[in-house]
């Protein structure tokens, strides 16, 4: 529809190059990862890098300066910002900012007599008391299509206490392959609703509570996103819920009950999924079939929930407890909860207190609990040489602090919580004050390191953090790389990349006057785009790239050179005959 643009971007990450069109009815439209710009709104844009001697803008046109005819080109669908492959990112949002489903708009492009599709399902016990098949574990299940076209879950499940159900499911549309999101999703028990949701409008800035919506360690882990059919605990600000005592919750009574979760796209088709679930009976109190062993015990543990879950193999009896070590010095023990494959299960509430450590038959494991952080609360927790500080808004959920030191470096757990707010860490490492220009906070996930930056104050360095994990302090006193892909007098094209903290910024020259250079960081390529295309690029060339940690490479060379430089002539060398 027509209207004028009202805001343009160009950034290396996130959107990349992007459009936002105002319409008369109040809508704006967005387009983002263009490859270009239409002739007209590129060389809008253009004027302004040069008059900012920048590349990364954020543009207000007025209503008069770029306006826009229904059917008009305002650019090409690409593959820059933070893109894992060509394609167009649209949205549409109403006039308060909102994210509207954009499927309510009946575009006649789109054709969609398809159902969606539901790829597992996944129960979760909720509570300390829940079992799922006789275990205190999250079980993903697959449905299966019924000779009469229903789908259904294998098997009858056995269950008891509170369980939370978890959606992977997706849409499909005609003549595309794309997997797009759902509208609703609705879960009936016995006949009796206890959860509905729609995703019509969402503010933008909600967006982040979408972790809390949906499984964030599982798609950490696995990419799998996960919706809960449940409201989490903490998820208290997205309106797309429709009120329930349960909560979506499935609290499982004696008897058999048939559970059913529906689901819909914006064209009104649906897919059913059903399964049955009943009251198991009590387990044991200790196990009945341990084999024990000499071997000495194995201990592994998680959190889940308020739930420390501990896990041993090789116990020397049957009635092995295990002992844990609190922090006011208390030592309660336990006996395991349940026992499979040889394997015994003890659960701990954290709420009844945290536990420095826990032995089992002569093995003792550190489980560094620090402190329990409420949401609404500011707090700080301590140890010698680091300070976590918590933000009254930070948490969406109860969290039992994890901290242990590392040489010039701190781990903070449990991993895989999503945080409303970020937290500032603050870490004092031994390092000569020579040093602390040039040295950060990394991030380390197992196998890669990336730069988080800080700040300094005296001897420490603060930071801020969206998830917990491994944090390492790390000196980059290494240049950037710059490589020369190609110089002539119509284009430049360098690659250029740095180890350890990153490119930061970069600035090229051609005769002293700045020129612009467009960037991926995804393939680290850079490239001109004249200020004016007829006039040939003349003089001296430099390009200045500095990274995150104030390292800075230079590149000159002049246009009265060839790139690349001429080789001198071989000499023609014949073919010696073979002898026969």
């Amino acid at each position: 529809a027509a209207g004028y643009v009202s805001r343009v971007m160009v950034m290396p990450g996130g959107y990349g190059n992007v459009v936002f069109v105002a319409h008369p009815n109040g809508y704006v439209s967005v387009y983002a990862h263009l490859q270009r710009f239409s002739e007209r709104i590129g060389t809008y844009v253009r004027e302004r890098q040069y008059k900012a001697e920048l590349f990364e803008v954020d543009l207000r046109p007025g209503a008069t300066e770029l306006p826009l005819t229904q059917g008009e080109v305002l650019g090409l669908s690409g593959n820059s910002g933070s893109s894992a492959g060509p394609h167009l990112h649209f949205e549409i949002r109403d006039d308060h900012g909102f994210l509207v489903d954009p499927q309510r708009f009946r575009f006649p492009e789109i054709v969609d007599d398809q159902s969606p599709v539901i790829e597992a399902l996944a129960l979760r016990p909720l509570g300390i008391g829940s079992r799922l098949n006789g275990a205190f574990t999250r079980l993903e299940l697959y449905p299966e299509i019924q000779t009469d076209g229903s789908l259904t879950l294998p098997d009858t499940l056995n269950a008891n206490g509170e369980l939370g159900i978890d959606l992977l499911a997706y849409d499909r549309a005609n003549g595309t392959t794309n997997q797009n999101g759902l509208n609703c999703v609705e879960v009936y028990a016995d006949g009796e609703e206890i959860h509905f949701h729609a995703f019509e409008i969402l503010p933008e800035e909600f967006s982040r509570d979408l972790n809390v919506h949906t499984d964030y360690t599982t798609a950490r882990l696995s990419g799998h996103r996960f919706q809960h059919c449940y409201v989490a605990d903490g998820n208290d600000r997205l309106s797309v819920y429709k009120p329930s005592s349960a909560r979506g919750r499935l609290r499982i009574t004696p008897g058999l009950h048939r559970v059913t979760v529906s689901v819909w796209d914006s064209f009104q088709n649906k897919t059913t999924v059903t399964f049955w679930v009943k009251q198991a009976a009590s387990p044991p109190s200790t196990p009945d079939s341990l084999i024990v062993s000499d071997v000495p015990t194995t201990l592994r543990w998680s959190v889940e929930e308020n739930t420390l879950i501990l896990k041993a193999q090789y116990l020397k009896t049957a009635s092995s407890q295990a002992q844990f070590l609190l922090s006011t010095g208390q030592r309660p023990s336990l006996l395991p909860a349940y026992q499979r494959d040889n394997e015994c299960t003890y659960l701990w509430d954290l709420r009844r207190g945290l536990p420095d450590s826990v032995r089992v038959d002569g093995t003792t494991v550190y489980l560094g609990f620090r402190k329990m952080l409420v949401p609404g609360r500011a707090d700080v927790v301590s140890g010698v040489g680091w300070r976590v500080d918590v933000g009254p808004r930070a948490l969406y959920d109860t969290l039992y602090l994890t901290a242990q030191t590392r040489d010039n470096g701190l781990v903070l757990g449990p991993e895989g919580i999503p945080f409303r707010e970020t937290l500032r860490v603050s870490i004092s490492p031994a390092l000569p004050d020579s040093l602390r220009a040039r040295t950060a906070a990394y991030t380390f996930n197992g196998s890669i390191e990336r730069y988080m930056g800080g700040k300094w104050d005296a001897n420490t360095l603060t930071f801020g953090v969206n998830e917990l994990g491994q944090f390492n302090i790390r000196t980059d006193s290494l240049p950037p790389r710059i490589q020369l892909l190609r110089k002539n007098k119509e284009a430049i094209v360098f690659h250029i990349g740095d180890d350890w903290s990153g490119v930061k910024s970069f600035r090229a020259s051609v005769d002293s006057q700045w020129v612009l250079m467009n960037y991926d960081y995804k393939t680290g390529l850079i490239w001109s785009e004249k200020k004016d295309s007829t006039l040939p690029f003349d003089g001296p060339l430099k390009l200045l790239v500095t990274d995150n940690s104030g390292n800075t490479a230079t590149f000159s060379a002049d246009f009265s050179v060839p790139f690349p430089a001429p080789q001198p002539p071989r000499k023609a060398v014949k073919a010696k005959r073979k002898k026969r």
